[in-house]
């Protein structure tokens, strides 16, 4: 199952930002892959998130390392927000600005990311015909990812938004047995 994420208010509050400087140069996809690419270097660079989220090290040096590290992977509008996140003590929330980055491109693109649980793994026509029906019902282009998982039986899982549609087997079996005991 993917991980749910909790994306703080500022942190979209600051993709907003982003996203609105990026739509006015009409680079949002570009500015997305490089913000990918940025958390990809972060994560894993234990020095340079030591550096970054060091209250001893000079906002001026975290820039330099920041030129040097950045400049030649990363437009100058997404260069000068790394700086005002180090500025403003926030760039230890990039993962999240870089999410909530991605999901106002999507809402703005009518795009939905789905989450579809099967007890088993689906051939290609049946995936084709889930997605298409999902189009259809949520009335946008639909990002699936499929997940497997036996202990559902029978039936599907959906995830999308802040819902959950559970067709399961096993969750019908439950609702059996509940009202049973009652």
């Amino acid at each position: 199952m993917t991980e749910v994420s909790i994306i703080s208010k500022t942190s979209v509050i600051y993709a907003n930002a982003l996203y609105d400087a990026a739509q006015e140069q009409n680079i949002t996809d570009k500015i997305g892959k490089q913000l990918t690419d940025v958390c990809e270097i972060y994560e894993s660079s234990s020095e340079l998130r030591g550096v970054i989220c060091s209250p001893v090290v000079a906002v001026t040096k975290k820039f330099e390392i920041v030129d040097d590290i950045f400049k030649n992977i990363c437009d100058k509008t997404l260069l000068n927000f790394i700086k005002l996140l180090i500025e403003k003590d926030r760039f230890s929330e990039i993962n999240a600005i870089t999410k909530a980055y991605y999901d106002l491109c999507n809402k703005k693109l009518n795009i939905k990311k789905v989450d579809v649980v099967s007890s088993c793994e689906l051939d290609s026509n049946k995936k084709d015909t889930i997605k298409n029906l999902l189009n259809k019902k949520l009335n946008a282009d639909v990002n699936i990812e499929w997940h497997t998982d036996k202990s559902i039986i029978a039936g599907l899982v959906f995830k999308y938004d802040d819902k959950v549609v559970d067709t399961s087997l096993r969750t019908k079996l439950n609702n059996i047995s509940k009202n049973l005991l009652r």
